[in-house]
């Protein structure tokens, strides 16, 4: 996949990073303040906490429609799932999701770090728009 091609997935990732040399691996971390989130006691804004990583596979420009695309989403509390699972039902595409709490995280419910895990198959541009969407709406309603 041409460089060019693979950081424009990224950018429409709300700015994400490119990890890998084939380009087709991203990061983006929330760039908020989260005062009320702790691990042990101890105040936390750690990307290895709250990144999100995008990624897809077996990209084909001529038939987009099969490419695998996969995510791991970094959510705080069942409220920003919530939203972001709903903003992905809004959008008709058939995907996949799983939630897993972090098992890093003190026992206070109201911050309790999410891991919602997102498969599907479609255009990775399709797909990263999705995402946007998705998180896009959380800061409209939480932030």
């Amino acid at each position: 996949m041409p460089k060019a091609v693979a950081q424009a997935w990224a950018d429409s990732l709300m700015n994400a990073t490119l990890l890998s040399n084939n380009g087709t691996v991203a990061s983006a971390v929330k760039q908020r303040l989260l005062p009320r989130l702790t691990i042990n006691g101890i105040a936390t804004q750690s990307p290895v906490a709250l990144s999100s990583y995008f990624s897809f596979e077996n990209y084909d420009p001529l038939n987009d429609q099969q490419t695998l695309n996969l995510a791991e989403v970094t959510l705080v509390g069942q409220e920003e799932e919530a939203i972001f699972r709903n903003a992905l039902c809004k959008s008709g595409t058939i995907i996949k999701t799983a939630t897993v709490e972090n098992p890093w995280q003190d026992t206070n419910l109201s911050t309790k770090l999410l891991k919602v895990y997102v498969q599907a198959t479609m255009s990775p541009f399709d797909f990263a728009d999705l995402m946007y969407l998705g998180l896009d709406e959380i800061f409209r309603q939480v932030l």
